[in-house]
């Protein structure tokens, strides 16, 4: 897996974004993206609030307003990151699906599990 960044997310587990979803869906879906890693980054690991997905078990939603932003305080850096067992049953590891700002918290999103 050729990886564009790894972090680990704020309990411990890590956190992996592949160059492939980070260029083909990520930056080309949202360019204002395009130079934003270090908030994307920042949003996993130090998080101002994560939601369980409403569409998928797997997944979990997180919020931060990030000072690594290029777009400010008046958005926040929203992340979705699937998490899965790694191949020999041990760990837990998340993949990010996407990242973008967004004004509101809000959508696809059910039940707070973690709070700053």
């Amino acid at each position: 897996m050729d990886s564009k960044f790894q972090e680990t997310d704020y309990k411990g587990r890590v956190v992996t974004c592949t160059k492939s979803q980070w260029n083909t869906h990520i930056a080309s879906g949202h360019p204002i993206m395009a130079g934003n890693v270090g908030a994307v980054k920042d949003t996993i690991k130090n998080p101002d609030i994560v939601y369980q997905s409403s569409q998928n078990s797997e997944r979990e939603v997180y919020f931060k307003s990030s000072s690594f932003s290029t777009y400010g305080k008046t958005l926040m850096t929203k992340v979705i990151v699937e998490y899965t067992d790694d191949q020999k049953g041990n760990d837990i590891i998340g993949k990010v699906v996407t990242a973008f700002p967004t004004k509101e918290v809000k959508g696809g999103i059910s039940n707070a599990i973690y709070s700053k």
